[in-house]
């Protein structure tokens, strides 16, 4: 008579091994910082939006709230829940002009930060943040990368103010970053991408 005993255990195969192995490359690749020249792509990217949420650590206080940011090459708009003034917060502008909508009225100025600054007293850049928002200096200001040994970025410094870049995944063969913290002494700001959508062409 023929005993058979059970295994403990049930063997790990070679295509199972590998299949496992594969998912997990895959998610430590879709962390991986790009090498800057690898980010230049981004700078035609100019209709675009995001869905997230906004941090922030003021010299008055601090919050958060959900966030929703649409750009064309002509426009943006962001929407604000929480920390940007209490209820919602909208901000529109291009060029030439720039709407702020809180609960206390709406305002119009020819730049996004001194109405922040007047209105919210924020001292929030939104003027480059079209660009830091996809891991970009803004091309029309001096700034100085930093990069981890393998020659990744993991920010940059520009305008008085360090950008930290991680969480990095691709998105239609963009690199683009989904967790980003602005700072400088007494203010932070840390935004959490939870959706990119990108225009197709």
């Amino acid at each position: 008579m023929q005993c058979y005993t059970r295994p403990p255990f049930k063997a790990l195969t070679f295509p199972r091994l590998a299949l496992l192995l594969s998912s997990l490359l895959l998610q430590a690749c879709s962390f991986l910082q790009p090498k800057p020249n690898e980010l230049q792509p981004l700078y035609a990217l100019n209709t675009w939006s995001i869905q997230g949420k906004l941090g922030a650590r003021t010299p008055s206080g601090g919050g958060s709230g959900l966030l929703t940011w649409e750009e064309t090459p002509d426009r943006y708009h962001l929407w604000v829940a929480g920390p940007l003034g209490r209820g919602s917060t909208e901000i529109e502008g291009s060029e030439q002009q720039v709407t702020l909508t809180t609960p206390q009225g709406q305002f119009t100025d020819t730049s996004a930060r001194q109405l922040l600054l007047t209105h919210l007293g924020w001292d929030f850049p939104v003027q480059h943040l079209r660009y830091w928002v996809k891991g970009l200096p803004d091309p029309n200001h001096a700034s100085q990368w930093q990069q981890d040994e393998q020659g990744g970025v993991t920010g940059f410094s520009q305008a008085n103010w360090q950008v930290d870049l991680s969480h990095y995944a691709q998105v239609k063969g963009y690199h683009l970053p989904h967790k980003i913290v602005i700072r400088r002494p007494d203010w932070r700001f840390i935004l959490i991408i939870k959706e990119w959508t990108l225009e197709d062409h």
